[in-house]
């Protein structure tokens, strides 16, 4: 049984003195981080396919928070996004909820309020990860039936 890398924080947040702030929240947290200014730094990353979530400021420069999540999800990149931030309004969250987002935080972010909706996201991930594997396993399992098996199996 292989064991999957300690999940990460992808932190999307243009506004440098406040990223370091969380940075250093998420480390005394014991959560590793790795830290973008930009949305368009985050896509130039290689490194984004380990288990996590993206913690994403919703007022990014260039691509908006809510235009990378849209983006990520026409290339299938399904990793659970917790936005923040400080100017939202009803029909923002409400926008990035029907987009998937697992929660919609307001800076400044109470760090319990921060913590739980990482762990949330963690679990979202998790539990995604889990039904792809099964679905991986059961596609494996079909592949290798027999032409016979599989015309059996169409009429189960």
């Amino acid at each position: 049984m292989t064991t999957q890398p300690e999940p990460v924080v992808y932190l999307v947040e243009d506004d440098r003195s406040y990223q370091k702030t969380l940075q250093r929240l998420l480390n005394d947290a014991r959560l590793p981080v790795k830290a973008y200014g930009s949305a368009e730094e985050f896509l130039s990353c290689t490194e984004t396919h380990r288990p996590g979530c993206l913690l994403l400021d919703m007022s990014l420069p260039g691509i908006s928070g809510l235009d990378l999540l849209e983006m990520m999800h026409s290339v299938a990149c399904r990793k659970p996004v917790v936005f923040m931030t400080g100017h939202g309004n009803i029909p923002m969250s409400v926008r990035a909820m029907k987009a998937g987002a697992v929660d919609f935080l307001t800076k400044p972010v109470e760090v319990g309020v921060l913590l739980a909706a990482i762990r949330r996201a963690f679990d979202v991930d998790a539990a995604e990860r889990q039904k792809e594997t099964e679905c991986d396993h059961a596609e494996d399992r079909y592949r290798s039936l027999s032409s016979r098996e599989k015309e059996v199996f169409a009429l189960i």
